[in-house]
């Protein structure tokens, strides 16, 4: 009778709702509570429904609640309900009643709250946006007295508002000895959260303001009330501003210009002030998008800081108005939007044409067929030595592409150097492992490439799982280093839009999103989250609406690295990736920890083996044109699906195909001499890496899955939200799993993986059609000195058929 398996606590309210109108289905639901009560109790008070339902119906429907607490107290007598569990369960209900009560309350609130920021929000932006026009037409002293009058209302919230900030810092510095100030601290005194270094921090910030407007006057004459300024032709920046960076830039003649900023208007009326010390410094051509770009200098807080924008976005107000979000101080956004597309007409008759520019990192191809790796703060590699130099621009909150650091000096001995590097980099993991991994890695650098050979700009996502302390973010780390010299792990939580920008910033560098937990992600995180990798994937593009109304596009391009313990639940992109599992006799090895010592004390070694592997990319990138590369796909391929037919696998084409271009990428680098000589590509690798792709990928069944939430709750030490959990282990042979505890654990979890509840009887019944794996189903064991009725599942089928070893379970 519920709307949905899960109901959200909306869906309740409106279930409710519908039973105060329609009391039929209020009784059919009480019979259905009925019979789940005399089918089984125990079931019925795990329900975590139930008590949601139960306190809704007493704080919106006290009649239907009170049939509900007759028909309970008739029930308990008729099923003998025993006496503390009914206390329990009851006192529960209680809680959940006062809990929801509290929740509401809180969100009234807060909804207050809300309602009151947003009207002090609009209130000040109005005065902020009416300011000049008191002052002009009714004067100072009235502008003075409304400021003290807002003051008083709201206090410091005047101080927090950025726009209200600048108006009173730019007013104080322009009448510092206007009487009406007096009355203005005074009402800034009376809030208890305005305190004396705030009143010295506006004190400061308007002489500074004041000192800077002195110093920058040069021969211009400050706005003063009934003086106007002077503005002859061809103003430069340094006439006007002569602290600017760029003296020597001109500005367009039909403004008014002085210290505070940019004016409109005729010389004998008082002219309009528009936006404060503000111009067009420099101008950009993508050279792959043709897209223009544009920079503007201006004066914030002391200092010139830099925006970058789009020259069509000057022509929109709303756009031009955001600009004061990030200090710009702008009065009028249309008249100031026209001053900047002004300042740019004149910046591009002194350049003549645009500066060259990229926003995409990596290797790139540019339109006449030649590759260059562009990277941050370095020129780039590949171009012809009389190439204009691109500048590039990536957004500073994607930080794993400015943490690149590869060292291109060491060009003649870099080869030594880097099969040095890589030679330690094989001794912390088995070929078996590396082989795929590594592959992947060297593949990434031709992503861009091999998008373009496939035609449908596919390339794969490499998915590492491993336990808690495996070494696993060590090992990817290392490999990152050895390929770029550096780069910064980023969290697979991150925000959508945050996750959107870093995948559209480079071609070719890989994205490595670190610490994978779904039932970590907020609702409907999972779900946008994979949606992106299967973008990703495809070489896809993702839009977003901008402040001014206009759509971004971003091209989700970058080869993604995801790392955790847990699998994607998403058979999508599992068919997309490159799996690899790491157990802890994988990476714990005799021979690894030397190996990661020598890694981690050479860092310059590992640079400078980056840059000679870039600079090899570099200058092979004519020797693998479209057609060479498809034709080596497809050797890979055929080959990968002869052993699949022979063998009998179930594998998907998607993941066939990223299987061959880890391959692939595996003899690139042994043709590099990256590979020692032993470890070579045979036919039982190969088998291998087929067998661990299937077994990864098949987790459709509810089994799987219910071997998945083992597997996860073994690796949190038994801590579920349910709470914690005991959980024994028969060395070699069996897991142990208290059954009432393990299954509250489990509802819990298919509820976050967005899975079906089977319920006990059918997840028996799933469980028995796997030969050998339940052991028993009710068995009394003694597990951490209590005894629990358990799950017994068989260690070897959990080894056999589901690819966990016993090292899993912390066997050796």
């Amino acid at each position: 009778m519920m709307p949905q398996d899960h109901p959200t606590l909306n869906d309740l309210e409106t279930q409710v709702a519908q039973w105060l109108i329609n009391r039929d289905q209020f009784e059919a639901w009480l019979r259905d509570i009925e019979t789940r009560l005399q089918r089984d109790l125990s079931d019925f008070v795990q329900d975590k429904t139930i008590p949601t339902v139960i306190a809704v119906l007493a704080l919106d429907a006290p009649g239907l609640f009170a049939l509900w607490d007759q028909a309970m107290q008739r029930w308990k007598k008729a099923m003998q309900w025993p006496s503390e569990s009914w206390r329990r369960w009851h006192q529960g209900i209680r809680q959940r009643i006062h809990a929801l009560e509290a929740d509401r309350a809180a969100a009234q609130r807060h909804q207050q709250a809300e309602a009151e920021r947003q009207a002090q929000d609009t209130a000040l932006q109005q005065f902020w946006e009416n300011g000049p026009l008191i002052i002009k037409q009714q004067g100072l002293d009235q502008y003075m007295q409304q400021v003290c009058d807002l003051v008083t209302r709201w206090g410091r919230a005047i101080w927090d508002h950025d726009r209200m900030r600048g108006a009173l810092i730019v007013a104080r510095a322009q009448w510092p000895d206007h009487p009406g100030w007096s009355a203005v601290d005074r009402a800034f005194k009376r809030h208890k959260n305005w305190t004396e270094t705030d009143q010295r921090t506006w004190l400061d910030a308007a002489k500074r303001y004041r000192a800077e407007r002195d110093k920058s006057s040069g021969d211009v004459i400050p706005i003063r009330p009934g003086v106007v300024p002077t503005s002859p032709p061809s103003l430069t920046v340094g006439q006007v501003w002569p602290t600017a960076p760029d003296p020597d830039l001109l500005l367009p003649d039909k403004y008014l210009y002085a210290p505070d900023g940019v004016h409109v208007g005729h010389e004998d009326d008082d002219p309009e002030f528009i936006l404060g010390p503000a111009y067009v410094w420099m101008w950009y051509e993508d050279v792959v998008t043709h897209d223009h770009w544009i920079r503007i200098r201006y004066w914030t807080n002391g200092r010139w800081a830099d925006l970058l924008t789009s020259p069509s976005q000057l022509l929109d107000p709303q756009t031009v108005a955001t600009f004061a979000d990030k200090g710009l101080f702008i009065r009028n956004p249309k008249k100031a939007g026209s001053y900047l597309n002004d300042t740019f007409n004149a910046l591009k008759t002194q350049m003549g044409h645009a500066a060259h520019s990229l926003s995409t990192m990596g290797f790139t191809t540019l339109p006449d067929g030649r590759t260059i790796l562009v990277l941050p703060n370095t020129p780039a590699r590949g171009g012809d030595p009389q190439d204009p130099p691109i500048t590039t621009l990536v957004d500073p909150s994607v930080r794993f592409v400015h943490a690149v650091r590869p060292d291109f000096s060491a060009s003649d001995a870099g080869a030594t150097v880097a099969r040095t590097v890589f030679h330690h980099l094989w001794a912390l993991a088995p070929a078996s492992v590396l082989i795929p991994v590594l592959g992947w890695f060297w593949a990434s650098l031709w992503a861009d490439r091999i998008r373009d050979t496939t035609g449908t700009r596919q390339f794969p996502i490499l998915s590492v799982f491993a336990a808690r302390g495996t070494g696993k973010t060590t090992l990817l780390t290392m490999i990152y280093r050895a390929l770029w010299g550096d780069g910064e792990v980023h969290s697979a939580s991150m925000t959508p839009f945050a996750l959107i920008k870093n995948l559209a910033a480079t071609y070719t560098m890989p994205l490595f999103l670190d610490e994978f937990r779904p039932g970590e992600m907020a609702e409907g995180q999972e779900r946008k989250f994979y949606q992106l990798l299967r973008q990703n994937f495809n070489g896809q593009s993702e839009q977003r609406g901008t402040a001014s109304q206009k759509i971004q596009t971003y091209p989700l391009i970058a080869p993604v690295i995801l790392a955790g313990e847990s699998r994607p639940t998403d058979s999508a992109v599992l068919d997309r990736s490159v799996l690899v599992t790491l157990t802890h006799d994988m990476t714990h090895r005799p021979e690894a920890r030397p190996a990661l010592q020598y890694l981690h004390t050479h860092a310059d070694q590992m640079r400078q083996a980056a840059g000679w592997i870039l600079d090899q990319r570099l200058t092979q990138s004519s020797a693998y044109d479209a057609e060479t590369l498809r034709a080596e796909f497809e050797a890979y391929e055929k080959y990968l699906w002869e052993l699949v037919h022979a063998h009998q696998f179930l594998l998907p084409d998607r993941a066939v195909w990223s299987l061959a271009v880890a391959l692939w990428g595996f003899v690139w680098g042994k043709a590099l001499g990256l590979v020692p000589e032993d470890i070579v590509l045979d036919e039982a690798i190969a088998l291998d890496l087929l067998r661990q792709a299937e077994l990864q990928r098949r987790a459709e069944e509810p089994v799987d899955h219910f071997v998945r939430f083992v597997e996860e709750l073994w690796g949190l030490q038994g801590r579920s939200p349910a709470g914690d959990i005991p959980l024994g282990v028969k060395p070699g042979a069996e897991i142990r799993l208290p059954r009432t505890l393990m299954e509250s654990a489990w509802d819990l979890w298919c509820r976050d993986h967005k899975l079906p509840r089977l319920g006990r009887d059918n997840l028996l019944q799933e469980l028995r059609k796997i030969p050998g794996l339940l052991i028993a189903d009710n068995q009394v064991v003694w597990i951490q000195d209590k005894t629990y009725r358990c799950y017994v599942l068989s260690i070897p089928v959990l080894h056999n058929r589901y690819g966990l070893p016993p090292e899993v379970w912390g066997l050796d």
